[in-house]
């Protein structure tokens, strides 16, 4: 009714378990005619278009989509809309719209530090998967910089204690260019914020879009929307920022606005110095190297007066010793918030209103009503009489069809027809604008093409049953041994590539290459240009058996299960897809290796050593570690891209798990090496190989 369209997210992997309430709670959604289901799980999305062939569905930042090859396989998946990776810049952007698929890219807001869909860190430390909803945020603890040295980890100096912790992002004064790449919409991070937060973030967009702002008023905008919320802004890899502009190793937390600074304390009062306005009952901060403490302004005082707001020299009551110079945010403008309150209470949404009075004498009055381009009409029980004294004008017309106030309508436009010197009760005239606008909205209200239904269609599994042991390696010791027990090798390293010896691409690779490689291990889907024999690695985020099956269909030769599930999950998945497909066939579980917990393109070495990302190699050379407050180590280490790589700090090992796994029907096993000798190499498989015999 309000041309408002509503976008519901169903973006988490959904679990084998999952699609029978999964498919009800759809169908409500489809009833209720939402105007889009936002996605990641790639099983759902063939399902659904299958389901509803016409029901909009958007991938979401989850699916990890950030170059033009995977928008054109999202178009062949029956997407409308892609929600671009953040950290596709926007020359990748201006190619994507190219495609002639929907681009929308996120603009303000929080920014995840690694590649979205592709983070395991919450959920192997915490057992809160960020693919499932439920992030706990590790980005946002402290750590500290470590470097192995002769079997030794020594703590590095850095410039701060958050190293994984992004800025927010803010691209109010880049909006324009976003518009002349051909994006069609824009995404506000709003999720968990307080209406206030939203209410600033909309109106100050809006605004740009619509060119009301001068650059001056921009800035003041960007000002108003730090105060609310912001951990510093960044305008992000959008616009090609540097690692060193998109982190902020200080803080994890709401920053403020600066707005002066400490100058003394004499016991009774903490001296300061404000450039802007400050209001009894705002939120403040001091801060000063280590030292911070915050605070509610409940007392403040102007020459030893209290006062209701000052700007200069002013005084605080002193309730602890605060250091000389130390800057005062503010991080909550009372005056900001009420104002904004009362913007929100009072800006209730209308629908602008055209009505056409024809007033006849003799004739039923006929009133049309016009919203966009529907229009209804309605004519009065009782014809127009001639009036005995004063005719009914304008003016008494146009009052009795304004009242509108208890509607959903403002009048933007009213016109009348009239002929002789009419008359017509005022109750009569309002019964007829309020029929006339019940079925106005009533006619609104149906504005929209039904969703068709289908049933989901049958397939079978193509993959062949020949069982593999596919083992990823690092150096040429752990290769040669990993032949001589007839494995299936994959390496990152292109110095280890030949006929034996299948090709990893990097994790995220913004350009859309396509490989030569006779054989490869997928990060994520790439079309087969090349008739390669292609392989699924854990980017694929497989969950359940609609999309193993899926991927397998296009010629896969394996696919390798999600590295966060638990076992069972993993078996849920092949008794589906025996039970659904014929077949678990080319299903891949991992049994040995660490786990990579993230890939970004921030890199907190970089930043550290004030280096230049691709230039540097600096973690090719050197064994850095994250750190954290429980004193556990986790290995960094760059791609050829330099997307930065964080792993687990032990292996998962589930080889004793192999025979009950075989026994459920899965009979594809991953090992993953990284600083293994040859000798713990060899121990590896040669336990593997007997739980597989």
């Amino acid at each position: 009714k309000y041309n408002v369209k509503v976008y519901v997210t169903v973006n988490t992997l959904i679990f084998e378990d999952e699609f029978e309430a999964l498919f009800r709670y759809i169908d409500q959604l489809v009833d209720l005619h939402v105007d889009a289901l936002i996605l990641q799980d790639v099983g759902l999305a063939v399902a659904l278009r299958q389901c509803y062939p016409n029901l909009p569905l958007h991938a979401s930042t989850q699916m990890h989509l950030h170059n033009v090859k995977q928008v054109e396989w999202a178009k062949s998946l029956g997407f409308s809309r892609v929600v671009a990776a953040r950290e596709t810049p926007l020359e990748i952007i201006r190619k994507m719209t190219r495609t002639g698929m929907e681009i929308e890219t996120f603009v303000h807001g929080a920014l995840c530090v690694s590649y979205s869909g592709q983070c395991l860190m919450s959920s192997v430390i915490g057992g809160r998967s960020g693919n499932r909803g439920e992030c706990a945020q590790p980005c946002r603890l402290p750590y500290a910089l470590a470097e192995e040295k002769d079997a030794k980890m020594i703590d590095l100096l850095s410039d701060g204690e958050f190293l994984l912790s992004p800025k927010d992002l803010c691209t109010l004064k880049d909006i324009a260019k976003l518009q002349e790449a051909g994006v069609t919409s824009l995404k506000v991070e709003g999720r968990m914020k307080r209406p206030e937060y939203v209410a600033q973030v909309i109106s100050s967009y809006r605004k740009q879009l619509d060119k009301e702002l001068s650059l001056v008023q921009v800035t003041e905008e960007e000002k108003a929307m730090a105060q609310l919320f912001s951990r510093g802004f960044t305008n992000g890899y959008l616009f090609n920022a540097l690692p060193a502009e998109v982190l902020n190793m200080q803080t994890s937390s709401h920053v403020g606005l600066e707005i002066g600074e400490v100058v003394g304390c004499n016991g009774k009062y903490i001296q300061l110095k404000l450039k802007e306005t400050l209001h009894q009952g705002d939120g403040i901060r001091l801060v000063k190297g280590a030292f911070e403490e915050g605070f509610t302004v409940n007392f403040l005082y102007k020459e030893g007066k209290l006062v209701s707001s000052a700007i200069g020299a002013a005084q605080l009551n002193q309730h602890m010793k605060i250091p000389q110079g130390a800057k005062v945010y503010r991080t909550t403008d009372i005056k900001q918030m009420e104002t904004l309150n009362q913007q929100i209470h009072r800006n209730e949404r209308r629908v602008p209103l055209r009505m056409t009075l024809t007033f006849e004498v003799g004739q039923p009055a006929k009133l049309v009503a016009e919203v966009r381009d529907i229009q209804v009409a309605q004519s009065s029980e009782s014809a127009v009489q001639l009036a005995q004294n004063a005719p009914m004008g304008i003016e008494n017309l146009a009052k009795v069809l304004s009242k509108v106030q208890d509607t959903m309508f403002s009048i933007d436009k009213l016109n009348f027809k009239l002929t002789g010197e009419g008359f017509m009760p005022v109750a009569q005239l309002n019964a007829l604008r309020r029929s006339t606008l019940e079925n106005l909205e009533l006619h609104l209200a149906a504005q929209f093409t039904p969703y068709l239904k289908a049933d989901e269609k049958d397939s079978t599994n193509p993959a062949d049953s020949d069982p593999r042991i596919i083992v990823v390696v690092r150096t040429s010791e752990q290769k040669s041994t990993a032949l001589t027990y007839g494995a299936t090798i994959f390496s990152e390293n292109v110095a280890l590539l030949d006929d034996d010896t299948g090709y990893i691409p990097p994790r995220a690779t913004h350009a859309a290459v396509d490989y030569i490689n006779p054989k490869l291990m997928l990060p994520y889907f790439i079309p087969n240009v090349n008739e390669s024999e292609f392989f699924g690695d854990f980017g694929l985020n497989i969950a359940n058996a609609r999309s193993a099956a899926y991927y397998l269909s296009l010629g896969l030769k394996s696919v390798l299960v999600s590295v966060e599930l638990p076992i069972h999950k993993i078996i849920e998945i092949a008794k589906g897809m025996e039970k659904k497909f014929g077949s678990s066939a080319g299903l891949e579980t991992l049994v040995y290796g660490k786990r990579e917990l993230m890939v970004m393109r921030t890199c907190p070495i970089s930043v550290q050593y004030k280096t230049t990302p691709i230039q540097c190699s600096l973690c090719h050379h050197r064994n850095f570690y994250l750190k954290d407050r429980k004193n556990v180590y986790y290995r960094m280490e760059g791609d050829a891209t330099c997307a930065m790589r964080i792993y687990e700090s032990e292996a998962l090992d589930r080889i004793e798990e192999i025979p009950y796994l075989k026994a459920n029907g899965v009979h594809n096993f991953r090992i993953v090496l990284d600083q293994e000798s040859m000798m713990e190499t060899e121990i590896i498989l040669r336990k593997v190989l007997s739980k597989t015999k």
